[in-house]
């Protein structure tokens, strides 16, 4: 199998949501204002002050309702965004985008075994650093193993995403296959996107956090519509992140378990994606 050229395809990962974001645009502001409304709304049952001590409690109850509509809002615009890679769905004679079918929710409860991987790795990373803080290094070696089990886990399955956004059967066996001999590469590109992704939504989150609760302090009534504005804006640009991702792993489903007319779809030749003998 040949070897795929991680750079390669982070780059035209992220050349797709530059040059088509006028879709993402299209495709993100429904779910971008469903999602910051949802927030809006939900925020004072999240967050609730005790009548004894005044320390803010967790409504689980308005946080999980919140965790599913963001949830499936991401998935709806993650879905017809591997469609757009992948198949060429352009959506230009679209307005708004809105569909939630038997496609997003496979596709949500897959993403969410993923990220649940993910989670669990990113435990262990905790647990190794307080094992370290404590003396217990071979504790903490040994423990350094759950991440990156967990990396290669998301590597070796991520195709399956791709698989049910283009209406196929999700095969587990078959991504996992399709990724052989490309594991570490496959991780190189999942970081080489990831880590920035992670690190631009924590700092939208800093700042356009503290726009919104300046501007409903400062405003009160007023305030709120740019604590909305502030919340759209900050999801419109998490779904272009999201979209960055979205587009690699589609990338790379297409270059390594795709077939000829999937790679026919390739916004370069094969070459440019795989190391050439």
């Amino acid at each position: 199998m040949s070897k795929i050229l991680p750079v390669a395809i982070a780059r035209y990962a992220l050349s797709s949501v530059i040059n088509g974001f006028d879709t993402v645009l299209r495709l993100g502001w429904l779910p971008a204002m469903i999602s910051s409304v949802a927030a809006m709304v939900l925020e004072s049952s999240i967050f609730v002050a005790s009548p004894e001590t005044g320390e803010l409690q967790i409504g689980f109850g308005p946080l999980l309702l919140f965790i599913v509509i963001a949830a499936l809002t991401q998935t709806m615009f993650a879905v017809a965004w591997h469609r757009h890679v992948g198949l060429g769905e352009s959506f230009a004679g679209r307005r708004f985008y809105f569909r939630l079918g038997r496609r997003e929710l496979v596709y949500a409860l897959i993403a969410f075994v993923l990220v649940s991987i993910l989670s669990l790795g990113m435990g262990g990373l905790f647990t190794v650093y307080s094992l370290i803080q404590q003396g217990g290094g071979f504790g903490g070696i040994v423990i350094l193993l759950v991440p990156v089990v967990a990396v290669a886990l998301i590597a070796r399955l991520c195709m399956l995403l791709p698989m049910v956004a283009f209406d196929e059967a999700p095969d587990p066996s078959r991504s996992w296959q399709g990724v052989t001999d490309n594991t570490v590469r496959v991780v190189s590109v999942l970081l080489l996107i990831g880590i920035p992704v992670v690190l631009i939504e924590l700092l939208l989150i800093s700042v356009f956090g503290s726009v919104a609760a300046s501007g409903t302090a400062a405003l009160g009534a007023p305030g709120l519509a740019v604590d909305l504005i502030a919340r759209f804006v900050s999801s419109l640009l998490f779904l272009a992140l999201l979209a960055v991702v979205t587009g690699a792993v589609t990338l790379l489903y297409m270059v390594l378990i795709g077939d000829e007319a999937s790679q026919a779809n390739l916004p370069a030749p094969l070459e440019t994606f795989v190391e050439q003998s």
